[in-house]
């Protein structure tokens, strides 16, 4: 099968995804074409080494371009050396270069900048769309750097001004999200959302994990854990605290460094590190910990089962569905004492820790690996290609 694949994604989970999926399907014996505007990362996870045909279109700034999103859609500060108008030309442009292809069908991935991409919008070839979710607003995460300190008197304006952006950007997306043939989704807590708010039907297509990055490497465990949500453990037995993390908010960083020093947290956070590291983190730790707000999936916690790591995480979101209570992790209600309670049993109970790490590995190799994965994102294809 020859299958073009389109993305406009930063470095992270979402990329890591579509990464694992080219890799397996190449190894299948697929042909991959690779379609991305010049915004896209490539330097991450890059998919041109498994591609047979890369096409790269440009996303010029121009003055009409600027008119247009600002009239139109909206153009974010952070996107001085483009403009969405733009941004939307080139999609267009690229799914007129993949109408004329002699690919089978298209896999489309989300666009950092608006979501739902442009490109749904002109493809004329049978495609499936990968939401990973629904543009939404991090109200949680608004709220909580609204709490920081010393904030400039234009925060008020700036706040504003993002809420415009935002409402601008979730009806650019839905609108998008209309011209898709067919979704798939991570995860039936974000197929929800997304019926919710597109009003469209989608397919769950689990993710899985890169086995010959994520592996067990048997190495002795250290006393610190991943993530977030030690500051109410006994001091007595309270363990080095390690957040991971591809990019940070300065201030935020220096809000939680003030704060675990006021708690005798010890803390150390890493920023952008490399796969390698990561790994021996996993295999190194103790517990993972993770306590994201709705999180639409989780990849991170299937990466931490992989490596061994028991999981302590809030049953919120898809988290539910790939981690099992009692059995690969524990999950909790949002409540820090009931997830500092769970640490602490599990740091006291290390023969627990092992039968929570052997059932994790097992988990990975029955139902959560890239190959498995694979073989589920190829049935939707192969029937959007008889349709």
């Amino acid at each position: 099968m020859n299958i073009a694949f389109f993305h406009n994604l930063p470095s992270g989970g979402a990329k890591r995804a579509v990464f694992g999926f080219v890799k397996a399907l190449v190894r299948l014996g697929h042909v991959i074409e690779l379609y991305i505007p010049e915004t896209a990362n490539e330097e991450y996870l890059s998919l041109k080494p498994y591609s047979q045909n890369i096409v790269i279109q440009p996303v010029p700034f121009t003055v009409g371009g600027l008119l247009k999103s600002i009239l139109k859609y909206y153009q974010p500060l952070k996107s001085i050396m483009f403009t969405i108008a733009d941004l939307e030309k080139s999609q267009r442009l690229l799914a007129e270069k993949i109408n004329l292809s002699d690919c089978d069908v298209v896999f489309v991935e989300q666009d950092q900048f608006v979501s739902s991409p442009f490109l749904l919008k002109y493809l004329k070839k049978p495609h499936i769309y990968y939401c990973n979710q629904p543009y939404r607003k991090e109200l949680v995460v608004e709220q909580l750097l609204d709490n920081l300190p010393n904030k400039t008197k234009e925060f008020f304006l700036l706040h504003m001004w993002r809420d415009y952006i935002k409402q601008k950007r979730k009806i650019m997306d839905r609108s998008n999200a209309l011209f898709a043939k067919h979704i798939l989704t991570n995860s039936f807590f974000t197929r929800e959302t997304i019926l919710r708010e597109y009003g469209l039907n989608s397919s769950v297509c689990y993710l899985g994990i890169d086995m010959d990055i994520f592996n067990h490497m048997n190495l002795p465990r250290e006393n610190f854990v991943l993530s977030v949500g030690s500051g109410r453990i006994a001091p007595v037995m309270r363990p080095k605290l390690i957040i991971v993390s591809n990019a940070a908010n300065l201030a935020w960083k220096r809000f939680i460094e003030d704060l675990a020093q006021s708690l005798s947290v010890e803390l150390e956070i890493l920023i952008d590190i490399s796969d390698k590291e990561l790994v021996e983190l996993y295999n190194k730790a103790e517990l993972f910990l993770y306590a994201p707000y709705l999180e639409p999936f989780g990849f991170v916690p299937l990466e931490a089962m992989a490596c061994g790591l028991p999981v302590v995480a809030v049953k919120e979101g898809g988290i539910r569905e790939t981690v099992v209570d009692g059995k690969t992790g524990v999950l909790v209600d949002r409540d820090h004492v009931a997830f500092a309670g769970a640490i602490e049993e599990l740091l006291k109970n290390p023969d627990h820790r092992e039968l929570l790490s052997q059932n994790s590995r097992k988990s990975i190799d029955s139902d959560w690996s890239n190959d498995k994965s694979c073989v589920r994102l190829l049935k939707f294809l192969c029937f959007q290609i008889k349709q």
